[in-house]
């Protein structure tokens, strides 16, 4: 964690500061090769600290509120990060577009005004991101080093050759029946979420389309609830608040019933909650914000997820007499990354090929589909 939080802050930081006269190929290979070398230092610093987490206790009580206060901070962190870029713009960033003013005729000027909007919210963007990467950069590397201080690491000494080899721990992870049961709605689980992060900016932008509805509608362009960046932000804010709160509900939820129960109950619930998004249309700002907090409520369950997979570390320790988190938070930490790459790529491929609306509606029938599967 030490080695590797150095390399995070830096490539952090680089990925949203390229240089100034480069033209749009270079950027473009300046930001794959640092976002490539930055999931690397991402996955020294992260794998190590995630495995950290099921050796603070051995009681799955203790490891439940463990693990909400891990997604409660985790989740103020995101909530962080959406509304940062947001709050810095306003603050360091003023957009001018008066010289939209000199057109006589209001197409023309209404033309000119989404083109200098859209100029200016790149630009203001660009600026408050890299503020907001040097700070977040910063603040991880304190953090790293701060933990490291203060918390003891119990060393482990293998008691035989092969016991950390690759191979044989890999065959014994696999044989490991509940793992690979919560494996694969777990990978779906991950291919969705990735799909949602990667559309929801499309979504707004082009099924809510906040700015063609002030404009059909005679309202002023300029207006801040015109914007598409103040709408995902608001989306994202208001989700995560109430992530927050569920996730307080469903640990009173769990006192109550077994948490298979509610794991797969928090599962069928989003089902329906996310099917809600395909009652959206052109101009529905309030409804995207009502069907977001519908959604983090189911949400707010997703923590037990992790809870498990230290039940299954324990689990695995019982059947081999050996303790192996490294090797499943490597899986599932690996996982999500090669899954990524193409729950990233897959919808923005589509979206060239076929309909934004008609993929819009497939990707919500394949959410329900995965969600019944668990």
């Amino acid at each position: 964690m030490l080695f590797g939080c150095g390399f995070y802050a830096l490539f952090l930081i680089l990925i949203f500061s390229p240089l100034s006269k480069m033209d749009k190929i270079q950027t473009s290979l300046w930001f794959g090769l640092h976002y490539v070398l930055f999931f690397i230092a991402d996955t020294i610093t992260n794998i190590p600290y995630l495995a950290l987490g099921p050796e603070l206790s051995n009681d799955t009580k203790e490891r439940e509120k463990l693990y909400i206060f891990f997604y409660f901070s985790q989740y103020i962190g995101v909530l962080a990060a959406s509304m940062g870029p947001v709050i810095i713009q306003k603050l360091v960033y003023n957009c001018d577009c008066s010289q939209c003013d000199k057109y006589i005729f209001k197409e023309q000027r209404v033309e000119c005004f989404k083109r200098c909007t859209a100029t200016c919210d790149v630009n203001s963007m660009k600026t408050a991101l890299q503020l907001l990467s040097v700070f977040i950069g910063f603040l991880f590397v304190l953090s790293i080093i701060l933990l490291c201080n203060k918390i003891k690491e119990n060393k482990y000494v293998p008691s035989n050759e092969t016991e950390n080899q690759i191979i044989p721990t890999l065959i014994r992870m696999f044989n490991n029946k509940p793992f690979i049961r919560l494996l694969i709605p777990w990978i779906i689980d991950v291919t969705i979420t990735q799909i949602f992060a990667t559309m929801l900016p499309f979504f707004i932008a082009y099924i809510i389309n906040p700015l063609n509805y002030c404009d059909q509608n005679k309202i002023d362009i300029g207006n801040e609830a015109c914007s598409t960046n103040l709408w995902l932000a608001l989306t994202i804010s208001a989700f995560f608040i109430f992530c927050i709160i569920s996730m307080f509900m469903w640990h009173l939820i769990i006192k109550i019933i077994p948490r298979k129960k509610a794991w797969q109950g928090y599962s069928l619930i989003a089902a329906f909650t996310f099917a809600l998004f395909m009652i959206c249309r052109e101009g529905s700002m309030s409804l995207l914000i009502i069907f977001s907090i519908l959604n983090a409520m189911p949400a707010g369950g997703a923590y037990l997820n992790d809870v498990f997979v230290s039940d299954i570390i324990d689990y695995d320790e019982f059947l081999t007499g050996k303790r192996n988190e490294g090797i499943y938070v490597v899986f599932s930490s690996f996982t999500p990354k090669i899954v990524t790459i193409f729950a990233q790529s897959l919808p923005l491929t589509i979206m060239t090929c076929i309909k934004y609306k008609f993929f819009n509606k497939f990707f919500f029938y394949f959410y329900i589909f995965k969600r019944f599967l668990i």
